[in-house]
């Protein structure tokens, strides 16, 4: 029954492939398949005009040029200054 009796798969790539994949379904998305579909999507400037590339490229946060950004602390630890 061993269709490639040649083969030899490497069982360390299988567990760093499987660190990759996600538990849940991300928030927006409501089934695997819409998720998988968004994923396989290409995002580059070669495919896509340049207002959706500016769209799908935006960065999740956006903060005013030279504004102050309070840095980020430890639960429990004291921040000494």
């Amino acid at each position: 029954p061993d269709k490639k009796p040649h083969v030899i798969v490497n069982p360390g790539r299988a567990k760093k492939a499987g660190l990759l994949k996600v538990a849940q379904v991300p928030y927006p998305f409501t089934s695997r398949g819409e998720y998988e579909r968004y994923m396989a999507r290409p995002v580059g400037k070669e495919w896509n005009d340049a207002t959706a590339t500016k769209k799908l490229t935006r960065p999740a946060v956006a903060v005013r040029p030279g504004a102050a950004i309070e840095p980020l602390r430890k639960k429990g630890r004291k921040f000494r200054g």
